[in-house]
């Protein structure tokens, strides 16, 4: 079980995560008239943890494993380690001139879970007296679900109550449709899976019809059963249930208008809040982009030649790698160039001849990131050992035995034992003049060096040779300016 329950975000490849889908359902509705700002506080939820409990007025973003059946959960898969992600909304009644034991809380909740499919919207309440402190049952809050004109309602599955105009080649009709499935008690029991879809029609004469059919695991659709009304449902022999369906239609299609009426309000708030639910997912779940080169290496020999680099990238949020089709896009940037990549690039080659800092920009999720790498360039430099007569020409330097690519700070070469010699160290005079030339015990030797300039490669050399032979063995470092 503790495997099942270790918290994860899943990000799907069209760019929004479940933490996304329920946060979009809630915003600062509160702005306006109360003026108020909205602050949320994250609960990680627990087997010891209880939504009775929540009586505090406030918002609250839950995220976790359900395992506790007693948890006031208003759904039914428990003791199975689901995960959930929900929003939870407390308001209070208690205001200062009232009594403790005289007020109502209320808990509105939009909540998401494997097993029962769709988020779903759900309201209680608790009545506080004197004499009795108690919740009341979880209601759904459900619309009505418009399909337009339509020939079938056979994908109609989940539950609710759908509206729409039915059209075959006998009839048109305006009808309700209502799904009852037992999908979450069938998973809980593994009891066969069951649709029932009821439906109330009128055709455009005005006849009425009241039929039923249920379809049980993955076989077909019965035929549908009439309650009211036969095959023709303009016939004019209608039953007294007829009548009163048809004397109730007014009341059944205002009911309709005002569930419509309800998602409109419910859509225009989600659209209010989006902007600043999405800078608090950003904040807590940030996105993060990774940048790296090859070949790689802590410093390439300068040639004035191009060297061609493959920059690749990876973008993160919390720890979940995202795939490479969640990358919408960005810029890659170095000197003066700036090329844009199009959505699901994840490397780019540049040709660098010197030193160059690489800027990326990438966004995913929609949120943006950045990262950046320095490609590091270096003159190769020239030292060792040599008897006094030694040449100060560019073939006798370039023929040293000890050579390496100078990052420009500090270089430290190791000699091995001589006596009576001379030590001669060459590097582009671009890097400035030496400050020190540093022997094992930490003694400044740059006074016993005399500096000349030599071209090697058709490039500037600033050359330091001992004045006198002298015996060593060890490390020599080097210090530029």
């Amino acid at each position: 079980m503790e495997n099942s329950c270790k918290r994860k975000m899943v990000f799907s490849s069209s760019g929004v995560s479940p933490f996304r889908r329920y946060l979009e359902m809630e915003r600062e509705f509160v702005k306006g008239e109360l003026g108020k700002k909205i602050s949320f506080e994250n609960v990680l939820w627990s087997s010891d943890m209880s939504l009775d409990d929540f009586m505090m007025a406030g918002h609250y973003i839950i995220n976790g494993c359900r395992i506790s059946s007693s948890d006031g959960m208003p759904i039914m898969n428990s003791g199975q380690g689901e995960e959930i992600a929900a929003l939870l909304i407390v308001t209070d009644s208690l205001l200062p001139e009232h009594a403790a034991d005289n007020r109502i809380i209320g808990q509105t909740m939009v909540l998401s879970n494997r097993v029962g499919g769709e988020t779903k919207i759900y309201t209680r309440s608790l009545n506080i007296t004197a004499n009795e402190k108690k919740w009341s049952k979880w209601q759904v809050l459900q619309g009505m679900t418009e399909l337009g004109t339509c020939d079938s309602v056979d994908t109609c599955i989940d539950n609710g109550l759908y509206s729409g105009v039915l059209c075959s080649n006998e009839s048109t009709l305006l009808f309700i449709l209502v799904v009852i499935n037992n999908y979450v008690a069938a998973t809980q029991s593994g009891a066969p899976r069951s649709i029932s879809q009821l439906m109330y029609a009128i055709d455009m004469a005005g006849g009425v019809c009241v039929k039923y059919r249920s379809k049980r695991g993955d076989a077909v659709w019965e035929l549908w059963k009439n309650i009211i009304g036969g095959d023709n449902p303009g016939a004019a022999d209608l039953s007294e249930m007829e009548k009163l369906l048809y004397e109730n239609r007014t009341g059944i299609m205002q009911e309709t208008a005002r569930a419509t009426t309800a998602e409109t309000v419910m859509s225009e708030k989600i659209a209010q809040m989006d902007e600043t639910l999405l800078r608090l997912m950003q904040k807590s779940f940030p996105l993060t982009v990774k940048l790296s080169y090859t070949p790689a290496a802590a410093i390439n020999e300068y040639t004035g030649k191009e060297k061609e680099f493959t920059f690749s990238w990876t973008c993160s949020i919390d720890g979940v790698t995202l795939p490479q089709t969640d990358i919408e896009g960005g810029t890659i940037s170095y000197d003066t160039h700036e090329i844009s990549l199009p959505a699901g690039t994840a490397s780019y080659k540049i040709a660098l001849t010197d030193t160059a800092t690489i800027a990326l920009a990438l966004q995913a999720q929609g949120m943006t990131a950045s990262a950046s790498a320095r490609v590091l360039f270096g003159h190769r430099w020239y030292s060792g050992v040599v008897d006094t007569d030694f040449l100060l020409d560019e073939a006798s330097l370039m023929s040293l035995l000890q050579q390496g690519v100078a990052s420009g700070k500090t270089a430290t070469i190791t000699y091995s034992a001589f006596s009576l010699k001379k030590i001669v160290y060459a590097y582009a005079a671009k890097y400035g003049l030496l400050t020190g030339i540093v022997d094992a015990n930490n003694i400044n030797l740059l006074s016993n060096y005399s500096h000349t300039t030599k071209i090697i490669g058709g490039v500037e050399y600033n050359v330091y040779i001992s004045t006198e032979e002298f015996s060593v063995a060890g490390n020599v470092t080097y210090k530029y300016q």
